[in-house]
This record gives C-alpha cells, sequence and structure tokens, in this order.
C-alpha cells in the first residue's frame, strides 16, 4: 500500500505534465512569433520545476500543487472558464489531488 501512495502523485505529476506540454507543441506550429511557444510552454515547465521539488521534498511539493490548483481555479474563475468541464478536471481537480497525495505520502512515511 506504501508504494502507491508514493508512487501515485508522481505518476500523476508527471502525466499532467507531459499533458500540458502536449498541449503546447499542439499550438506551437500555429504561431506567429517565434518565442509565442516558448512563453505558452511555461505552465509545464513550472508543473516541471514543482514535480522536481516535490520528488526530493513532499510536502512542499504538495503545497505548490495545491497552490498551483488554486490560483488555475482562480484564473479560470477570472476568464469565465468554468463552464469548461474538461479543463477544470485536467488544470484544476488533478493538481489539488497530487498536492494533497504528497502530504498524505509524507504523513505515511513518518507513521512507519
Amino acid at each position: 500500500m506504501i508504494n502507491v501512495i508514493i508512487w501515485l502523485p508522481r505518476a500523476l505529476a508527471i502525466i499532467l505534465t507531459v499533458l500540458v506540454f502536449l498541449m503546447v507543441a499542439d499550438g506551437a506550429g500555429q504561431a506567429e512569433a517565434w518565442y509565442l511557444p516558448l512563453v505558452a510552454s511555461v505552465p509545464g515547465l513550472v508543473l516541471l520545476i514543482t514535480t522536481l521539488i516535490a520528488w526530493r521534498w513532499a510536502i512542499t511539493g504538495g503545497v505548490i500543487f495545491f497552490a498551483l490548483g488554486l490560483s488555475y481555479l482562480y484564473q479560470a474563475y477570472m476568464q469565465g472558464g468554468l463552464n469548461e468541464p474538461a479543463v477544470v478536471l485536467i488544470m484544476v481537480i488533478v493538481p489539488l489531488l497530487i498536492g494533497i497525495l504528497f502530504v498524505m505520502q509524507e504523513m505515511a512515511k513518518k507513521r512507519l
């Protein structure tokens, strides 16, 4: 059971990061300026750095993932994007879940 708690948030974080980078790559061919794909890849880079932080320091990474989920929720609310359930699921619920799982992982390690 402890292996599931350890590897599930890491796997979800990697899948989410790859998914965000794939979304950026899909729109990269349509960019008018050379730097727009670099600007669009910033959320993926933030997720990648957060995943690397969480891999080493689970509580810190969990808090950052939770904060990212809340910030995406706020951004979607302010831009009126809450009517898109797929975006809310991927960019809000998944980071919140990953953050909770990383914190649970550290708590499970301390109990053992």
